[in-house]
Parts: C-alpha cells; structure tokens; sequence
C-alpha cells in the first residue's frame, strides 16, 4: 500500500524542518527542529541537507502520528514535534527499559 508523504522543507537558517499533515479537511504545518532530528534520526549535527529529509521520509509515520496526536490533545498551530514526543512512541514500542530516544537525549546531553 502507498500513503502520501509531503514534501519538507527546512526553513531559511536550516535549524527547522516544516511539513504539512492533511487533518480534518485542512493543512497543518508541523515544525521539527534540526536539533530534534540529529537526536531521532541519528543525524550528525554537520549534515547536509540530504540527510535529515532522508530521515524524515523514512521515519515519517512516527512523525505524523505525533502530529495527530498533539492535534488531537490541542489544536494548536503550527504543531511542534520534539524529540521527547517521538520517545513516547518509542516507550510504546519498546515497553522494557530505557527507549532508543531518551537514551540517545542523555548521550548528546552529556547524562
């Protein structure tokens, strides 16, 4: 099955990523910043453009489904995805132990 991923763009000093999720008949745009992708994407924080799209693209179902849910919580505009909102899918995902994200948060931020 195919689903849509929409184009991202990063904003004009590279340290945000912008996306638009359809949710209930209109377009939202969702901002990630960079600081977030180097942390779930692995990304390093030298990286070329490439890179963090290619990440996105390849983990865009984690990011949407935060989107939605935060849409759902709150509708606020334009939604901000963390780095901490993608470890609750990996807390989810990966019920024992530490998840891949916070792990990985303590690792950059030297804990």
């Amino acid at each position: 099955m195919k689903f849509f991923v929409p184009e991202p763009h990063f904003s004009a000093d590279k340290q945000v990523l912008n996306f638009v999720v359809e949710w209930r008949g209109e377009s939202v745009t969702c901002v990630m910043p960079r600081r977030c992708m180097q942390v779930v994407f692995w990304l390093q924080p030298d990286a070329d453009d490439a890179r963090p799209m290619s990440g996105f693209r390849n983990g865009f179902c984690r990011s949407e489904v935060v989107a939605r849910r935060k849409l759902l919580a709150r509708s606020r505009r334009p939604v901000h995805i963390t780095a901490a909102d993608l470890s609750v899918l990996d807390r989810q995902r990966y019920p024992v132990g530490e998840s891949r994200v916070s792990s990985r948060c303590a690792n950059i931020n030297g804990r």
